[in-house]
């Protein structure tokens, strides 16, 4: 069965319905941290627009908020990936930097090495 598309009503009643974040004191399994950050960060957006979706919204970023400042109880990389995802929010879902692959990039550096070499003034040997 395929999942639903991302903006659709669907996905958005399946998020509606998935459990609260944990609230006790003890810090839940890693990759679930950051695979809720991930989800966020691609229907964050349209979960604030939803008048359902923004109260459960609020309590997860309150949690987020909570976790990102917990600085024993969770890796550096944890902390700055809920941090990101808190930023995306306060910045209206408007992601501050382009995200590139590696083979994305690779074109673009070769690329400027090339331009590079093509400034550097010639070697005078004597």
């Amino acid at each position: 069965m395929e999942p639903p598309p991302a903006g659709s009503a669907e996905l958005q009643a399946q998020l509606l319905h998935c459990p609260a974040p944990p609230t006790h004191p003890h810090p839940p399994p890693r990759p679930p941290a950051q695979a809720v950050c991930e989800l966020l960060s691609i229907a964050g957006a349209e979960l604030e627009k939803s008048a359902k979706g923004k109260p459960r919204l609020e309590a997860a970023f309150r949690q987020l908020d909570r976790m990102s400042n917990a600085t024993r109880s969770y890796p550096a990389r944890i902390r700055f990936v809920i941090k990101d995802v808190l930023e995306l929010r306060a910045q209206h879902w408007v992601a501050r930097r382009e995200v590139f692959t590696v083979s994305a990039l690779h074109p673009c550096v070769a690329g400027r090495r090339r331009r590079r070499r093509a400034q550097r003034p010639a070697r005078i040997e004597g």
